[in-house]
């Protein structure tokens, strides 16, 4: 057998494996669960960068959920317009063909995201902002686009400085995701 057909052959069967353990993960949801809803928030935020960093991210998710000033379910805040960047352009329920590194993140987020919802771990934190200064889009100069809400305006804040821009600091980071309460 030619190698060019040995490597297609490998990538059929890549492929069929990643859509099979996707349609398995996603058996049991609706586009419209909130745990499929936390859990894609959990992996695209945060997935390749450990347990507790997707946990941090569910925790802001679930605080949002919990707060007045939010909707009231995990699927209308993760695609409240403007909120998530990977949600630009999809409706709920939006999932991608996956290799199988990807396929046990998702299938990791999904995990935690059902032991969050079945009461086994609650949020840790209060943090109901996070943002990660490297995955921001760009100005023309090359500086971050911060959101506004991430942006210093006034005294009543306490304000770093990053590459040159000036922003609300973070109650804490970890792994390159910064964590704000901002409630209101």
């Amino acid at each position: 057998m030619k190698f060019s057909t040995k490597i297609a052959l490998f990538l059929a069967i890549f492929m069929s494996f990643s859509q099979k353990i996707m349609a398995e993960e996603a058996k049991d949801y609706t586009p419209s669960d909130n745990t499929w809803c936390y859990a894609q928030v959990a992996y695209h935020e945060a997935r390749g960068q450990g347990q507790t960093a997707m946990k941090l991210v569910l925790s802001v998710t679930h605080n949002r959920v919990k707060a007045q000033r939010w909707p009231r379910s995990a699927c209308a805040v993760v695609y409240q317009s403007g909120q998530y960047a990977w949600t630009r352009g999809h409706r709920i329920g939006y999932s991608t063909p996956l290799s199988p590194a990807d396929a046990q993140a998702r299938a990791e987020a999904l995990s935690l995201a059902r032991s969050l919802r079945a009461g086994r771990w609650h949020p840790s934190i209060s943090a109901d902002h996070f943002l990660s200064p490297e995955a921001l889009p760009r100005r023309h100069n090359g500086t971050p686009r911060f959101p506004a809400w991430a942006q210093c305006q006034g005294t009543e804040v306490t304000c770093v400085v990053y590459r040159g821009y000036k922003v609300r600091a973070p109650d804490f980071t970890y792994n390159g995701l910064w964590f704000y309460t901002l409630g209101g």
